[in-house]
């Protein structure tokens, strides 16, 4: 009896030549980097934003009471009440620069700090109300927690030679927020005489 030259049962061969598992892998990652790329360049692109915002309420809240408490009479009670606020808006400033720079190495800590902003960025309607409800869109979703975990970073590390761009949203929202402190600036000055 002649043994089966092929078997019709048999798994199908391939033509493609083997491919060693690290190219596999680095394929894989540069699937899901490029399948994830609009996430975490929106998710850094909030985080550079907030910093930005960050910067503006700590000077704000550091400056410019600190001027209007000079001005006042010497009532030590308004003095000191005064200077308490103003340390606490600028701690909240500095909590944000932190949280931002988290966001923008888009480190797991920093997406539930970031939530908590952006709900506190929605309550300055109607810019406020947009930034804080896209990034919380782009945090809570499922692309944006998988973007910061430490599997992704080390898909990072895999596919440096994937570059990410700035989104259109920052720079459009960037000349916005730069208006807004020239304006505060502004306003200062005319309001202290400086």
């Amino acid at each position: 009896m002649e043994p089966f030259i092929d078997n019709p049962f048999a798994s199908p061969k391939s033509d493609t030549p083997n491919v060693a598992p690290e190219a596999q892998q680095q394929g894989y990652d540069e699937r899901i980097r490029r399948n994830h790329l609009r996430h975490e360049r929106g998710i850094k692109a909030f985080g550079v934003l907030y910093v930005l915002g960050g910067a503006l309420i700590t000077v704000a809240f550091f400056v410019l009471p600190l001027v209007a408490v000079s001005e006042m009479p010497d009532d030590s009670k308004v003095n000191s009440l005064a200077l308490v606020i103003t340390l606490a808006a600028a701690m909240v400033g500095i909590i944000q620069i932190v949280v931002a720079i988290g966001m923008i190495r888009l480190k797991a800590w920093a997406r539930m700090p970031a939530v908590m902003l952006s709900i506190l960025t929605m309550l300055g309607f109607p810019l406020g109300t947009l930034i804080g409800g896209l990034c919380l869109v782009l945090v809570l979703s499922k692309k944006g927690i998988f973007v910061c975990t430490p599997e992704y970073q080390r898909i990072i590390e895999n596919t440096k030679h994937l570059k990410i761009g700035t989104p259109p949203i920052v720079w459009i929202l960037l000349p916005i927020l730069l208006l807004v402190l020239v304006i505060a600036i502004a306003a200062a000055s005319a309001v202290f005489g400086l």
